[in-house]
């Protein structure tokens, strides 16, 4: 039984990846920029403090892991209006105190891809700019709700400028 499971799952993943060739790929991407009035290390320090999102963030609602090339990451998504989503995934870069950006897979290549990035770029010295992008690839962005993951990037910005322009 196990055998013929792994066997239809590895035949779904060669059509998924064959159709998604096909297709070049399909993907989507949506992005946010916000500027803060605060030092950039300050906005980067609460960018990298996993550990306190659940006391901000109504978007990434935690993130278990360590901010580190290579190490994996379990991000708990709940954008607004959609269903929460776990997402297990690997930081492909980290850049102090410029950038991180993660990836992640669902099953096999070629189904759905997500890739998050953020960049936070000196406006002065209490002022930062803030990128956030999130590319979904694959056959199964099709199904991606950009409406939510969109609202979801907004609502973390607006966090974020709120929390990191405050005193706390």
């Amino acid at each position: 039984m196990a055998l013929k499971v792994a066997i239809a799952a590895t035949a779904i993943a060669v059509v998924a990846v064959g159709v998604s060739a096909a297709l070049d790929r399909p993907s989507r991407s949506l992005s946010t920029t916000t500027v803060i009035e605060a030092p950039r290390e300050k906005v980067w320090r609460l960018v990298v403090d996993f550990d306190a999102y659940p006391e901000w963030n109504p978007y990434m609602r935690s993130v278990e892991g360590r901010p580190e090339v290579g190490s994996t990451l379990e991000v708990h998504l709940e954008p607004p209006g959609g269903d929460g989503q776990d997402v297990s995934a690997s930081v492909t870069v980290f850049k102090p105190p410029r950038k991180l950006r993660w990836k992640s897979r669902l099953l096999t290549p070629g189904l759905r891809d997500l890739e998050y990035e953020v960049i936070v770029e000196p406006l002065g010295p209490s002022r930062a700019r803030v990128e956030q992008r999130a590319r979904y690839e694959g056959l199964l962005t099709v199904l991606v709700d950009a409406d939510d993951t969109r609202a979801g990037l907004v609502r973390m910005a607006r966090a974020l400028k709120l929390r990191a322009e405050s005193d706390a």
